[in-house]
């Protein structure tokens, strides 16, 4: 599954903030500063995104270490996620994040291709 990044909010990337915010193209004016915008290649995402597998922003390549129990479904249904570039968490775990590694946030820009697996 293969999505475009198509805006990138003002506030969307902190570096002492280890997340990115992803939403599809219907995301709400009071989110966009926050978020990073995909335009997906299909209508609506339909992969399966699981433990073990990767997202790639260009050529910057995350190993997924844990899915939120609601990611994959926001994901699929509103093109939402949270990325988080950060150890795993002992408690209070994000419903809708998946956590990546390496802990490092990757350079993104309008344009980038951004390829889940």
């Amino acid at each position: 599954m293969e999505s475009e990044i198509i805006k990138v909010g003002e506030k969307a990337w902190d570096e002492t903030e280890p997340m990115l915010i992803l939403f599809g193209e219907k995301v709400t004016p009071e989110l966009l500063p926050y978020s990073i915008v995909q335009k997906f290649s299909t209508e609506k995402p339909v992969a399966e995104l699981h433990e073990g597998g990767s997202l790639t922003f260009g050529d910057q390549v995350y190993k997924i270490e844990k899915i939120g129990r609601l990611a994959n479904a926001n994901l699929k249904e509103l093109g939402h996620v949270t990325l988080v570039f950060g150890p795993l968490p002992t408690h209070d775990e994000l419903v809708n994040a998946i956590y990546l590694n390496p802990h490092t946030l990757p350079q993104v820009a309008v344009g980038m291709k951004i390829h889940y697996a």
